[in-house]
């Protein structure tokens, strides 16, 4: 019709009774209030007392989860969304009833998506409105099949109650003036209604001075009293007279009867006024249209105050049609002195020079004529570049232009050309400019992608104070071409996206990705939210039902992290399909508000594992930061890591599982040295996997006070396991308490020889022990050996002042200031001064070799000792050998003795192999400790002249000859000068594949050699000779009066026959020269006291 405002209707549609559970909500607590006792103008009180109750007793709301069944006034459901929304503040269960409801919907509000439901079967309620349901709730309402129809009529009649009194509210005016002007207006006695004369006359009498007063006085006491007549309008019945007389009797009348009173009660007032005949864009009007027939007739008036000719719409002002074919009333000033320019887009008079335009348009230019809705111009809103009603576009999109008073005011809706909202991708975005200094208007381009070809409706709107959407002009585009279905579009931006101070930076529209990944940018001025939290859920098409799904995915497949105002959010699409990516803004001890949604379109899913890494609630608070793994983890080789920066004065710890099943010692870390004065430093988990598959590495932070707390989780896919041997060694927390750390092997060892090494620093004091267990714990003894490595650890002086020195050692001194020393204590020294030298840490490197003596897994447990104190184990390590270190694997057994008198290995560290039947040890001998060898074999002692010793400048010799193959046990036994008694050391085990058989041997060599000063030089084992001719030599420095003697087998003398003696200064030779084969012995005999008896001093065995 053209006798009302389709516009008007439309705004109701969008601001009054939108399609969501907020109505449903407030239906079915209409009867509760009824019963309370509230009036319909208190429904709006209680809503708002309502949702502030609701925020401060959350412990009297229930919580809901997805799936849970519930009932809600008598209707049941399944819950299938709990969160924010578009409908308000706080959170609201978005349910899918049984029953199709008419009030119902999709799952969708305002074009966002929030779960996917049968037509007309979701709800949104307030969770104090919803109740879980039991089964005696389930039985008592099956016996109900319907609610009441005299119920549902009641509560129908409330809400359209309700409704009236929110759209009063909203519509009140504004202006003072125009407040006082409709007080006076409504205060009307009858007896001024009884004539146009006195009703004109009432009206105006106190505005005598304004024009536009009285003018407005009498447009308004019309748009109060009168109404539409919808019945003779839709030949219903017979149309009303439309006389100005009969219309103040009947007050009701189509557009030319409310034209007629108008001007009437104008002509009383002395205003000039009058009735002009025309077409308007009112009801049933469709952008586009053909304006033509009696549909779209429609009178209005013209007004001349001291402004100039304006245009009045007392019809449009008092109310609109509505889909029911009723007159519904709504008084409003949008219609009232309207200037010329403006209303020839939905007005236009047969007669044009009622136009009042310079330039006047023809019909067809009035028909595509765009129609900017009451709500457009009072917001100072103005269209730039398209002011027609139709486009036809050749390309799939189209960009208009406008310019607005202020930013984020504006939102599009895309219709199909049935009216039916396009959704539930946004395909329309608004984007601001900046203003330039000349301006007053800020430019905004609003841009649409159509799906497909074909003709659609695109409406722009308002965002109302409110976070409403009011229409403001609408067109009707067709398009040649289309994005495509469930591709394109742009983000769905919430209310509290503007309210926050957010802004896209990347990407500005919905996202496409080839490989699955997507990222997003976001900046935020509010310094209150402290974090982004986000949903992703896949949308699919149900083949059973043909309606579309949605299946929340995993949190683990986003990432948020945040730089100053900048909030990154990372996305990994598990498989190929299209997903949903909701964002939440979370303030700290606040609910979390909807921000934005984006689709995203995935070619391809991540490649397992995809996601990222699950962050806690006090990861960021408490300083922790992610250094290089964003995502989770494919460990190709089984091997894996990652590192954080966290706080001083916490340790992580990484934890593997496989399912519900503990991996130990498949984690170990790694803490780096920290700068000076830094409070973060850095630590490294290193990980690896026993076998192929997907694991879960959880990692814990345990605080200085011993408190432990969980920091993160990483999901690590492994393709093989982490070597023959995986994982790391099992360690104490006595370890770090003693200040021991491993310096070379970090992980378990595999040994391809048999054969390892493990290096650990540890302190002067402490002594380190190590043993070789099979698998079953069996101690397998002489298998390890603790050697100290000829190096000191210092760290050095990290820092020093002429003030003094700050830390020395862990257990040094404190502090030594100028006041003196604090905390000085036997292990040394920790800290001088305030300014001082800080941290000097002194140790050592302790060595730890190791035999297996079979291939197969061991276990090498590491001990500690303290003076005073027990053995406490330190740590261990698995053991892998792939075959025996030897045939003789061990180390040589090495008593207490061995180390309290200082003695130390240097050249053999191992169990003795020879296959020529020779073999030494060479041992670091301080002082005059005298040390000498034996031979032994199936615990008997071999002759002694089968070890020799020669000590030479700190340094024992130690030489043994195998008489024939076999095993035998070296043993090594000193003593502290001549008079003390010897003691045993330690022992080898010596293993030989060939002996000497009879020419094995030492020559024997008594104390007295030695401590006369004498040495034997030229042979130092016992003779073999095959020309018969030897040649001995013997240092006599002191001038010992010696003399050899050669022996035969039988005990013969010899000496004279075949022996010659010849004196060199301080050597004394002996040569020899057999004439007969067989074995002979030479004996050394001396006097260290002139004409003194001969002793003998050494004996040569000699084999010819």
């Amino acid at each position: 019709m053209g006798c009302s405002s389709s516009k008007i209707q439309d705004l109701e549609k969008q601001t009054v009774i939108p399609k969501n559970g907020k109505l449903i909500a407030q239906n079915a607590a209409s009867e509760k209030w009824k019963k309370e006792g509230f009036s319909d103008v208190d429904l709006l009180q209680q809503s708002t007392q309502d949702r502030n109750t609701s925020a401060t007793k959350k412990s009297e709301v229930q919580k809901f989860n997805t799936g849970d069944r519930v009932h809600l006034r008598g209707y049941i459901g399944t819950v299938k969304f709990v969160g924010a929304t578009e409908l308000g503040q706080g959170d609201w269960v978005g349910i899918e009833m049984d029953k199709e409801l008419n009030q119902g919907h999709n799952g969708s509000y305002e074009g966002i998506q929030y779960f996917f439901c049968k037509p007309k079967h979701g709800v949104f309620a307030r969770s104090a409105l919803v109740h879980a349901l039991n089964k005696s709730d389930q039985e008592a309402m099956e016996n109900d099949s319907q609610i009441s129809p005299h119920i549902v009529l009641f509560i129908q009649t409330r809400m359209r109650r309700y409704i009236k009194y929110i759209k009063k509210k909203r519509l009140e005016l504004t202006s003072s003036v125009d407040r006082e002007i409709d007080a006076h207006v409504r205060k009307t006695p009858k007896d001024a209604t009884e004539s146009i004369e006195k009703l004109s006359q009432y009206l105006t009498a106190p505005f005598e001075e304004s024009q536009r007063s009285r003018a407005f006085a009498l447009y308004r006491w019309i748009t109060l009293n009168v109404s539409f007549d919808s019945e003779g309008y839709f030949g219903r019945a017979e149309k009303k007279e439309c006389r100005a007389e009969s219309v103040l009797v009947t007050r009701s009348a189509v557009s030319q009867g409310f034209a007629n009173l108008f001007q009437a009660l104008c002509m009383e007032a002395d205003i000039q006024a009058r009735s002009v005949d025309g077409f308007a864009k009112g009801y049933g009007y469709c952008a586009g249209d053909e304006i033509q027939g009696s549909k779209f007739a429609h009178t209005w008036n013209i007004l001349r105050t001291r402004v100039g000719w304006t245009i009045c719409d007392v019809t449009w002002g008092s109310g609109f049609l509505g889909d029911d074919l009723m007159f519904h009333r709504q008084p409003n000033a949008h219609y009232f002195m309207v200037t010329p320019e403006l209303a020839i887009s939905d007005h236009f008079p047969l007669d044009t020079k009622w136009q009042l335009l310079d330039a006047v348009i023809s019909k067809e230019e009035f028909e595509n004529l765009i129609v900017p809705s009451p709500a457009i111009f009072s917001s100072g809103l103005r269209l730039e570049s398209h002011k027609n009603c139709f486009y036809q576009e050749e390309s799939d999109s189209i960009v208009i232009t406008l310019r607005a008073p202020k930013r984020n005011m504006i939102r599009g809706v895309l219709k199909d050309s049935s009216g039916q909202t396009i959704g539930p991708r946004n395909m329309i975005d608004v984007t601001s400019g900046k203003l330039k200094e000349a301006d007053f208007l800020i430019p905004v381009k609003v841009t649409t992608h159509f799906p497909e070809p074909g003709e659609y409706r695109v409406q722009i709107c308002l965002v109302s104070a409110e976070g409403q959407l009011v229409p403001g002009v609408e067109y009707r585009v067709r398009c040649s071409r289309g994005v495509g279905q469930n591709t394109g579009g742009f983000p769905h931006l919430g209310t509290s996206f503007n309210t926050l101070g957010f802004e896209l930076i990347k990407p500005l529209e919905n996202i496409a990705t080839e490989n699955g990944r997507a990222n997003i940018v976001l900046s935020c001025e509010d310094r209150k939210v402290t974090n982004l939290k986000c949903k992703l859920t896949k949308v699919f098409l149900d083949s059973g039902d043909n309606t579309l799904k949605e299946q929340v995915q995993d949190k683990s497949m986003c990432f948020v992290e945040k730089r100053l105002k900048l909030f990154r959010i990372k996305v990994n699409s598990p498989q190929t399909g299209t997903y949903k990516l909701d964002i939440f803004a979370k303030k700290a001890y606040a609910n979390s508000e909807y921000i934005c949604t984006y689709f995203i379109n995935a070619y391809s899913g991540v490649k397992s594992p995809a996601g990222f890494p699950y962050l806690s609630e006090k990861f960021s608070s408490r300083g922790f930061t992610l250094v290089d793994k964003f995502e989770n983890i494919e460990a190709r080789d089984g091997e894996a890591s990652v590192t954080l920066k966290i706080p001083v004065g916490v340790r992580i710890t990484g934890y593997l599982k496989s399912g519900e099943e503990d991996l130990p010692n498949m984690c170990y870390t790694e803490m780096k040295p920290r700068d000076k004065g830094a409070k973060t430093y850095e630590s490294t988990v290193h990980i690896h996997t026993p076998r192929a598959g997907v694991f879960k590495v959880n990692i814990f932070g345990r605080e200085a006070n011993g408190d432990t707390q969980f920091v993160c989780s990483y999901v690590v896919k492994s393709l093989k396991p982490a070597g023959d041997n995986p994982g790391f060694p099992r360690v104490s927390g006595q370890l770090k308490t003693w200040g021991v750390e491993l310096v070379d092997q970090q992980q378990n060892i595999t040994s391809p020889d048999g054969k390892a090494s493990v290096k650990i620093k540890t302190p002067n004091d402490l002594r380190i022990f190590a043993e070789l267990n099979e698998i079953n714990s069996k101690k397998i003894p002489g298998m390890c050996l603790v050697r100290d490595v000829d190096e000191m650890v210092t760290g050095g002086n990290k820092e020093m002042t002429e003030k003094g020195i700050k830390e020395i050692t862990k257990e040094g001194i404190k502090e030594i200031t100028k006041e003196g020393i604090k905390d000085i204590t036997k292990e040394g020294i920790k800290e001088i001064t305030k300014e001082g030298i800080k941290e000097i840490k002194e140790g050592r490197i302790r060595e730890i070799l190791l035999h297996t003596p079979a291939a197969g897994f061991f276990t090498l447990n590491i001990f500690g000792q303290k003076k005073k104190d027990n053995k406490k184990f330190l740590c261990s390590f698995r053991v892998k050998a792939t075959r025996a270190a030897s045939e003789n694997p061990g180390f040589p057994l090495l008593t207490n003795e061995f180390h309290s008198l200082g003695l130390k290995l240097t050249d053999q560290y191992e169990n003795l192999m020879t296959n020529t039947g020779r073999g030494s040890i060479t041992l670091k001998t301080p002082g005059s400790i005298l040390l000498r060898g034996r031979l032994e074999q199936d615990d008997q002692h071999l002759d002694e002249d089968l070890c020799s010793s020669e000590h030479s400048k700190g340094l024992t010799k130690i030489s043994f000859h195998l008489p024939e193959a076999g095993l035998y046990k070296l043993n090594m036994h000193g003593h502290e000068g001549s008079k003390s008694e010897p003691q045993f050391l330690g022992s080898f085990s010596v293993l030989g594949t060939r002996g000497l058989g009879e020419r094995a041997g030492f020559p024997t060599v008594r104390e007295e050699f030695r401590n006369w000063g004498l040495r034997l030089e030229s042979h130092k084992e016992n003779i073999s000779v095959y020309d018969g001719v030897v040649v001995l030599s013997v240092l006599n420095p002191n001038s010992v009066e010696i003399e050899g003697h050669l022996l035969d087998s039988n005990d013969n003398d010899m000496t004279r026959a075949w022996v010659k003696r010849d004196d060199q200064d301080e050597r004394m030779a002996f040569h020899i020269k057999l004439s007969k084969r067989g074995k002979y012995r030479f004996q050394i005999s001396g006097s260290n006291v002139a004409g003194g008896e001969r002793e003998p001093l050494c004996f040569y065995k000699i084999y010819y």
